[in-house]
């Protein structure tokens, strides 16, 4: 077992079960800023883009 965490970001997002318009939202908006460099962007400001992933979209 690993003690501790070796790969985080302190954010997350909550919604409320069973909203399929919200999860929709939700993920087209997580997509969207994957997609247009946002994330990666965000990540090389913070100088973590090598200790951490961004998923890949389709």
């Amino acid at each position: 077992m690993i003690q501790s965490p070796f790969t985080y970001i302190k954010q997350s997002i909550g919604i409320k079960k069973g909203n399929p318009v919200v999860l929709d939202f939700i993920n087209k908006f997580i997509s969207n800023n994957i997609k247009q460099g946002y994330v990666k962007s965000l990540l090389q400001q913070h100088n973590v883009e090598d200790k951490l992933s961004i998923p890949k979209i389709n």
